[in-house]
C-alpha cells in the first residue's frame, strides 16, 4: 500500500474533498457533518503534509480555504452547530475528589490510580493544563513523555508570619508550541495548603506520598522526615535533591494489570477515561473532560488577571485566543446591576458550572457498584450479537452493558426534563448535605447536594484501612500531621502489587509461598486471591479456636456459651435492603442472607451456595402468578417467578440471574451469572 500523499494535492482537490463531506459526511449533532468538524479535517490534512512532506500553505491560502469552509453553510447546508461547553471549577474538582474517596465503590485495579488522579486534578483544576502536557499525549503516542521527577522541584520557603509552607515548581517542557525548546520551557508552582479544615485540597501532601513511595529523594525516605521544617538562618528556601536515576521516572505512571509500570507514562486518553467515570458516578449529567476544567480556569483567569497573565496561564500564542473558552451562559449579574445591587458572581459561578446540572440520581456506569452488575434487556443483547458475531458471550455481555448504560442515561436526561415532582419527592432528601460555607469568604456559595457513603462501601472501609486513614486526616480529624496525611497515601501509591488480606491477626502467606498454618503450598494450589485469603481465614480460626464476624470484624472465642453482638451502628442493618454477598477484592466482607424470614436469614459465604438455597427452597415450585419481595422493608410485587427473580437480582443484589440463560434466550451459548468482579467465582462476570 502506498504511502499517503506521496505528492502535495492541489488547493482545488482539498476544497473539492471539503465539499463531498460536507454532502456525504455522517452527522453527530445534526442532519449534516458540522462546519467545525471539516475546519478540524483540513487541520490534519496541513498536519499531514507538515510531517509527511515538509510542506506549509501560505497563510493567504489557508485563510481562503477557512472562508470556503465557512461558506458551505450556505451552499451544501454544513451545520453550524457545536458541542456544548461545559465548564467546571476547582470547587468541582472538591467535590470530584470528596466523592472519589469518601463514596465511589468502583475498585481501581491499583490504588496508586486514586492517588496520582488526585494530584493531576489538583494540577488541571487550578492551572487548567491540557492533558498532553502532564501525561502522554495523544498526538505523540510512544513518546513517553510528561511529568518526570527530574522536572519538579520540591522546596521549603518562607511565607507570612516567618511559617515555613512546602511549595512545587514543575517545569512544562511538553506544553504546546514549545515541545522540545528548552529555551520556552514555562514553570508553574503548586502551595501547600495551610488551612487544617482543607487539607484535602493540598497537592503537596498527593505528590509526597507518590515521591516517597518511589524512593526518589536523597536524604528523605519517611513521611516524618518532612515534619521537621527548618531552614538555614540566612537562606530564603531549602530545596529538596531528588537522585539522579530518578530524574527520568515517571510521576504518574501506567497501571499494568495489577502493575504500576516500571518506565511507561500514564497516558492522556486514561486521564480522562478515569475523569469521565468518576464523574458519571457523581451524578454529572454533562460530559466532563480536562478541557471542562480548562474552560474554567480560562473564565477565572479572564476576569482576574491581565491579558498578557490569561495568555501565559493558557499557553496561547495570541491574545484572544481564550474566547474559544468563553462560557456560554454570560457571567455579568444584568439583574442586580439593574436594581443597583451588588453582583452575586458566586451564584452566576455555580450556574455556569457542572454542577448545576448534577443529579445524584442519574444512572451509574455498570461496575460502579459493589455487588451485581446491570441486567441489559433482551432487544440490547439481541442488537449486540447480532453486530459483533465473532464476539465471545462475555464480551457481548459487556459491550451490551455499556449500550443499556448510555440508553438509561438519554431516558434518565429525557425524564428529568419532563417531570413535575416537588422537591420533597426527592429520595434521600434527609441524607444530604445541601450547601457548603466557604470559610475564607464567609459566605454560603451554592453547590449541589453532597452524597453520604452507601452501607457497602462503610463496610469495604473495615476491610481498608488505608483508604479510611486518608478519608480521616484529610476530611475528618482536627488536627493532623503532614506525615499522619502522606503515610496512608504513600502506602496506597506503593508500586508493588496491591494484594488485600483479612485483618490481622490473621496473617498473610510466607514468602515461599506457604501458609503460615497448615504449610501448604497455597500460591499454586490457589491460584485466584479469593480462595487464598480464605484459606488463611480459616487456617487461623481453626488454630486459634475462634471465629470471624465479617460484619464487624472482629474475632470471637469459639468457647461453649460465648455469644456475640456487633456494636451499635456496626452490624448488619435489617432495614439494609441488599442480602447478596458483597466481596471486595476478592475479600468477602459481608455475608448473604435469605430474605424470607422462615430461613432466619440464614447467612452464606458463596453467592452460589446462597443462589442455590433460594431456587431450591423458595423459588422452584412457585406459580407464574402475581408474588411480593419477601423482604420485609420492600414488598415489590413482581407479575411472574422470573420477575420476582430480576427483583431479587438487581434491588437485593442475590445474584439469581445467569448470564447463560440470558445468552440463552437469543441463541448465544455462555457461562456464569451477571454480576461483576466483586463475586467469589471468576466466571460471574
Amino acid at each position: 500500500m502506498a504511502e499517503p500523499f506521496q505528492t502535495v494535492p492541489h488547493i482545488n482537490w482539498v476544497q473539492a474533498y471539503l465539499r463531498w463531506r460536507a454532502r456525504t459526511g455522517i452527522a453527530r449533532l445534526g442532519t449534516t457533518i458540522t462546519v467545525n468538524t471539516l475546519h478540524k479535517e483540513f487541520q490534519q490534512i496541513r498536519r499531514c503534509l507538515r510531517l509527511a512532506r515538509d510542506f506549509s500553505w501560505s497563510n493567504k491560502v489557508v485563510q481562503a480555504v477557512k472562508k470556503y469552509i465557512d461558506n458551505l453553510a450556505k451552499t451544501e447546508g454544513a451545520c453550524t452547530a457545536t458541542r456544548e461547553k461545559t465548564l467546571a471549577y476547582a470547587l468541582d474538582a472538591d467535590e470530584i475528589q470528596f466523592y472519589l474517596w469518601n463514596c465511589s465503590e468502583y475498585v481501581y485495579a491499583h490504588p496508586r490510580a486514586m492517588v496520582q488522579f488526585s494530584f493531576l486534578l489538583h494540577i488541571i483544576s487550578v492551572w487548567g493544563l491540557r492533558t498532553g502536557e502532564i501525561t502522554e499525549s495523544t498526538s505523540h503516542q510512544g513518546s513517553n513523555e510528561g511529568i518526570k521527577y527530574g522536572d519538579v522541584s520540591l522546596s521549603l520557603a518562607r511565607c507570612d508570619k516567618g511559617a515555613l509552607q512546602y511549595q512545587i515548581t514543575i517545569a512544562l517542557r511538553n506544553r504546546k508550541f514549545c515541545r522540545g525548546n528548552e529555551g520556552k520551557v514555562k514553570k508553574i508552582t503548586l502551595r501547600e495548603h495551610m488551612d487544617p479544615t482543607q487539607r484535602y485540597r493540598c497537592p503537596i501532601r498527593k505528590f509526597l506520598a507518590l515521591a516517597l513511595a518511589d524512593d526518589v529523594f536523597v536524604n528523605q525516605r519517611l513521611p516524618e522526615d518532612f515534619d521537621n521544617r527548618w531552614i538555614r538562618p540566612t537562606a530564603s528556601s531549602r530545596v529538596f535533591e531528588i537522585k539522579e536515576e530518578k530524574r527520568n521516572l515517571p510521576l504518574c505512571r501506567k497501571i499494568d494489570g495489577l502493575r504500576v509500570s516500571e518506565t511507561r507514562m500514564q497516558t492522556a486518553s486514561s486521564l480522562n477515561r478515569i475523569l469521565k467515570d468518576i464523574c458519571e458516578q457523581c451524578g454529572y449529567t454533562e460530559p466532563v473532560t480536562t478541557y471542562t476544567f480548562r474552560r474554567g480556569v480560562a473564565n477565572k483567569v479572564e476576569a482576574n488577571a491581565s491579558q498578557k497573565g490569561t495568555k501565559e496561564v493558557l499557553g496561547h500564542k495570541g491574545d484572544r485566543t481564550w474566547h474559544a473558552y468563553a462560557a456560554p451562559t454570560i457571567g455579568t449579574d444584568a439583574q442586580a446591576i439593574a436594581y443597583d445591587k451588588p453582583q452575586d458572581t458566586d451564584y452566576f459561578q455555580f450556574a455556569q458550572s457542572i454542577a448545576y446540572t448534577r443529579d445524584l440520581g442519574a444512572p451509574k456506569p455498570a461496575n460502579a457498584t459493589l455487588g451485581i452488575l446491570c441486567i441489559p434487556s433482551e432487544d440490547v443483547i439481541r442488537a449486540v450479537a447480532q453486530a459483533n458475531p465473532t464476539y465471545r458471550s462475555s464480551d457481548i455481555m459487556k459491550k451490551a452493558r455499556r449500550e443499556q448504560y448510555k440508553i438509561n442515561r438519554q431516558q434518565f436526561r429525557k425524564a428529568v426534563r419532563s417531570e413535575a415532582s416537588p422537591v420533597s419527592d426527592v429520595p434521600g432528601g434527609d441524607d444530604f448535605e445541601a450547601e457548603i460555607v466557604h470559610k475564607e469568604l464567609g459566605k454560603t456559595i451554592p453547590v449541589c447536594i453532597r452524597p453520604v457513603p452507601s452501607p457497602e462501601f462503610t463496610q469495604m472501609l473495615k476491610y481498608n484501612p488505608l483508604q479510611a486513614r486518608v478519608i480521616e486526616t484529610l476530611w475528618h480529624r482536627k488536627e493532623a500531621s503532614l506525615a499522619e496525611c502522606v503515610q496512608p497515601l504513600m502506602e496506597l501509591a506503593n508500586p508493588e502489587p496491591f494484594r488485600v488480606f483479612y485483618p490481622r491477626p490473621a496473617l498473610p502467606p510466607n514468602d515461599d509461598g506457604t501458609c503460615p498454618y497448615c504449610k501448604k503450598d497455597i500460591l499454586s494450589r490457589y491460584p485466584h486471591h479469593s480462595r487464598l485469603a480464605l484459606h488463611l481465614l480459616d487456617c487461623y480460626c481453626n488454630t486459634q479456636n475462634v471465629r470471624f464476624c465479617f460484619d464487624c470484624t472482629e474475632f470471637i472465642d469459639q468457647k461453649p456459651g460465648t455469644r456475640h453482638c456487633c456494636p451499635p451502628g456496626v452490624g448488619f442493618d435489617p432495614n439494609n435492603q441488599v442480602y447478596g454477598v458483597i466481596t471486595w477484592r476478592g475479600l468477602i466482607i459481608r455475608k448473604g442472607r435469605c430474605p424470607y424470614k422462615l430461613c432466619c436469614n440464614s447467612r452464606y459465604r458463596h453467592a452460589q451456595d446462597l443462589q442455590r438455597h433460594i431456587e431450591d427452597h423458595h423459588l422452584t415450585g412457585l406459580q407464574d402468578e402475581p408474588l411480593t419481595c419477601p423482604h420485609p422493608a420492600c414488598g415489590e410485587p413482581c407479575n411472574s417467578r422470573e420477575e420476582l427473580r430480576t427483583h431479587l437480582h438487581t434491588t437485593h443484589k442475590i445474584h439469581l440471574v445467569r448470564k447463560r440463560d440470558l445468552l440463552a434466550k437469543i441463541g448465544v451459548r455462555g457461562k456464569g451469572t451477571v454480576a461483576n468482579e466483586a463475586a467469589v467465582s471468576n466466571e460471574d462476570v
